[in-house]
């Protein structure tokens, strides 16, 4: 269980690099505007993913290594483990934290805005 007192609201210990992107716009024309993106993320020991929605955009994660625990708005908290995947809908509402030892590596693909 995470010793926090409160809910993180900030990204801490997280990185990313963007991996692809697709314009959606090009292959559906009511999507101008957005673009399919991944990215792959490390979250070192300690570290959080800030509370956040997936309104208006929704996600998709896999676990590459470590163990990731999620926080939901409901007050479940979930370990995800390497070959987890997470779906996230627009009513999702949560946060992450890295409790282990090892960093955990996720790839993800989201929708987001062009130039976002």
């Amino acid at each position: 269980m995470s010793d926090r007192k409160t809910t993180p609201t900030e990204h801490e210990r997280l990185e990313w690099n963007d991996t692809g992107e697709l314009d959606l716009g090009l292959e559906i024309p009511r999507m101008n505007g957005l673009f399919l993106r991944t990215r792959i993320y490390r979250l070192e020991p300690g570290g959080t993913i800030g509370w956040h929605t997936h309104e208006p955009h929704q996600a998709i994660a896999y676990i590459l290594e470590g163990t990731l625990t999620e926080h939901s708005d409901d007050g479940r908290i979930i370990d995800h483990n390497p070959g987890a995947f997470l779906i996230e809908d627009v009513n999702v509402s949560h946060w992450h934290e890295n409790r282990g030892k090892e960093p955990v590596v996720f790839l993800a693909a989201d929708i987001a805005e062009i130039g976002r």
